[in-house]
């Protein structure tokens, strides 16, 4: 293909290497030589030397010397032999007290002037061990402690009791009210009014403050006429005097009566012109704010809306509603009024809402 060729001139010769001595190379040479001859066992002793191998370095000696110590004898002198061992028997008191004492020996003795006390174990009980040790008190001193029941209007804000004079006798507290039965009644519903006192025992154990419309009529008159058909004792509410379980308190017309948890009762002067005197709305709402849960509100059939608000303010705070079953007149707006407002729990004759109220307090 055009390529340039080496060639090797013609008069340059091949230089061999020198052979090695003893050296046999070549096939034959391997085939004919064979595996190579055993040593002969003057010649395995002529090998071996005859001089010993030198011993090994020696590991450097410990710091101190071990030489120069001996076992002695025993010292006879020191303890005989045959001298016996004795063993004598304490008690565990001597053992341990019969090598220190707590007098010093070399100490002085005391001069003869100086008192010496005797030291004991004093036996006594628990009890007076136990006993603090308190100053006796002069018997003259007797403790004195005063319990007054106040409303919880006066117990959130208190009053300074000292500046109006006024003081509270254990004797009173029998007046402390649990529940109170309202009831609201037009002067169209004094009949019913006297059924539902009929029914009641003399042990009811609740106050009932009644508030009835009284138009003309007298407030006198309407509790001679309440009075005749109830066990329960009949009184007209005024300012200052307190209202028991088992009482009847009746709200005079023009007058606004809030009636307390000790039984107290707040009577105030106003002034309404309307038919519905006094308010029934007016003592329901502040009974309600009073007594909450523990307020039970009895409505009669009679015109007008005036026990609807007051009816709200106690099952909104709680209390229950029942109401006077009527008929469909135009007489019973009253009852009618609390009904459209879903708030009465239940409906009856004035003898059925007695026996409810019964059967509720015997239940409690």
């Amino acid at each position: 293909f055009g390529l340039p060729v080496a060639t090797v001139p013609s008069d340059r010769k091949r230089v061999e290497p020198p052979p090695l001595p003893g050296a046999k190379f070549g096939s034959d040479a391997l085939m004919t030589q064979g595996p190579a001859p055993l040593p002969k066992a003057d010649e395995l002793t002529a090998s071996v030397p005859t001089e010993p191998l030198a011993a090994p370095p020696s590991a450097p000696r410990p710091a101190f010397q071990l030489d120069h110590l001996a076992l002695a004898p025993l010292d006879e002198s020191f303890m005989p032999a045959d001298t016996p061992i004795k063993v004598e028997k304490l008690s565990a008191a001597e053992a341990l007290h019969s090598g220190w004492s707590l007098v010093d020996d070399e100490a002085e003795s005391l001069p003869a002037d100086v008192e010496t006390h005797d030291f004991g174990i004093e036996k006594m009980s628990a009890e007076d061990y136990l006993a603090l040790d308190v100053e006796e008190v002069d018997a003259t001193v007797q403790p004195r402690m005063t319990l007054e029941l106040v409303s919880i209007e006066e117990a959130i804000a208190p009053t300074d009791f000292e500046a109006e004079g006024r003081e509270m006798h254990l004797g009173e507290l029998d007046s402390a009210l649990g529940r109170v039965l309202l009831l609201g009644a037009t002067v169209d519903s004094t009949d019913s009014v006297c059924a539902f006192l009929a029914a009641l025992p003399s042990s009811l154990r609740m106050a009932v403050l009644l508030t009835q419309h009284q138009g003309a009529m007298a407030v006198e008159a309407l509790a001679e006429r309440l009075a005749k058909h109830s066990a329960l004792p009949v009184r007209i509410a005024s300012h200052g005097h307190r209202a028991r379980a088992g009482e009847v308190v009746l709200v005079p017309a023009n007058r606004q009566v809030r009636l307390l948890r000790d039984g107290r009762v707040e009577c105030d002067v106003v002034d309404v012109t309307s038919f519905q005197n006094p308010s029934i709305d007016s003592t329901f709402t502040t009974a309600a704010n009073v007594f909450g849960r523990d307020a039970v509100a009895i409505v009669f059939a009679g015109p007008g809306t005036d026990a609807v608000a007051g009816a709200q303010a106690v099952h909104d705070r709680g209390g229950k509603v029942w109401v006077e079953l009527a008929s469909g007149d135009h007489y019973a707006d009253m009852v009618h009024g609390v009904e459209a407002e879903r708030l009465a729990s239940f409906t009856g004759t004035p003898f059925e809402l007695a026996a409810r109220l019964i059967e509720e307090e015997v239940q409690r």
